[in-house]
């Protein structure tokens, strides 16, 4: 009879130490994992020029630049219901023409650094402009000239390039 009230008490303490670790694992912290999921869409990119297209995960944007020197951004991170409602943050497109008196200079190259958010373009002026893509401004925020026009082997050189 003792064996029997001995297992008795052993099953009662071995219940009452589950409920307490039960209650323990119930009330910790628990940090879960979020995954967020993007319906997939279909973007249709027309006129692209070689190598120029870039996109950005900071904003959330694919940009690239046509042959005739339009940049065109995309918001990627928007559904396209979503992109209706929201008039007031539209990305418009950016003419990266030249815009000298008399002249105009289209974009031979471009590179853009997603981090710092600018996009440096080489002109067929031999300019390096750079572009700051958070600016509301489509000029250059600074332009740089590489190359004298009067120096020898610079029409074969770029020809041979680009």
């Amino acid at each position: 009879m003792d064996d029997l009230l001995g297992e008795v008490a052993q099953f009662g303490e071995s219940l009452l130490l589950t409920k307490s670790l039960q209650r323990k694992y119930e009330e910790r912290g628990v940090t879960k994992d979020v995954v967020v999921v993007k319906e997939e869409r279909q973007i249709e990119v027309q006129d692209v020029i070689h190598r120029s297209m870039s996109v950005s995960p900071i904003t959330g944007r694919v940009i690239h630049l046509t042959h005739q020197n339009i940049l065109r951004q995309t918001d990627i991170m928007e559904t396209p219901s979503q992109e209706k409602e929201k008039q007031r943050g539209k990305l418009v497109d950016m003419d990266l023409n030249s815009k000298l008196p008399l002249e105009s200079s289209g974009v031979l190259d471009m590179v853009f650094d997603s981090e710092a958010q600018r996009m440096y373009c080489l002109t067929k002026k031999f300019m390096l402009e750079v572009f700051d893509m958070n600016s509301k401004s489509n000029q250059a925020m600074k332009r740089l000239r590489l190359l004298g026009e009067e120096q020898d082997g610079v029409e074969e050189t770029m020809a041979s390039c680009y």
